[in-house]
């Protein structure tokens, strides 16, 4: 059995700590849409897997793949760092930052999702982001390491303004998501479902 060093398994957990939210949206979401197949007639169920569809799981994994890949490019340290290859093999960051992309979109093309009025999905997503937001800055202030090395690297301002971008860039995910649905079913469904 190999031994792990400190710096190496707090790098492990700190890596799996900040996948929670995107792990656990999806994981909520593909449950729904089981209990939707095998329940047809709950609409209550139906909407709730809308509404996390729209709401959270398109937006958030979206941003989730684009901003990892991007930052991944420029300096893999920031989101990455290669100490992490030692105890997550390829394929699980792939399965974890490649891969819910394109299921997102293959679940945009073949299921039609109602989306709230865009004011209720953007407070909602809003209110997740921001929660998620306090959570990273708690465990910073809490253990004294950033969970994204990233943020080691701003000054109050500078994670102001990162937060600040990172909050509009998700919600304009939000409204691609609501103009993609438009452009491949028609009516978003707030009128009519099919």
């Amino acid at each position: 059995m190999q031994s792990m060093d400190v710096e190496g398994m707090v790098e492990f957990i700190v890596y799996h700590q900040r996948k929670l939210l995107n792990q656990f949206l999806q994981m909520i979401f593909n449950g729904l849409c089981i209990l939707s197949d095998i329940q047809k007639q709950a609409s209550w169920i139906l909407c709730l897997r809308d509404l996390f569809f729209s709401v959270l799981v398109f937006p958030v994994g979206t941003f989730v793949v684009a901003s990892f890949w991007i930052l991944f490019t420029l300096d893999r340290s920031l989101v990455y760092p290669e100490a992490l290859d030692k105890f997550i093999p390829l394929w699980v960051n792939h399965a974890v930052h490649t891969m819910v992309l394109p299921l997102v979109l293959l679940e945009l093309f073949i299921s039609r999702h109602r989306y709230p009025t865009r004011r209720t999905g953007l407070l909602i997503l809003g209110t997740v982001s921001i929660s998620y937001l306090l959570w990273v800055l708690w465990i910073y202030y809490a253990a004294g390491d950033w969970v994204y090395p990233l943020l080691g690297l701003f000054n109050q301002t500078g994670l102001v303004v990162f937060f600040s971008v990172s909050l509009l860039m998700v919600m304009l995910l939000y409204i691609l998501g609501e103009q993609l649905t438009l452009l491949v079913w028609g009516l978003t469904g707030k009128a009519k479902r099919s």
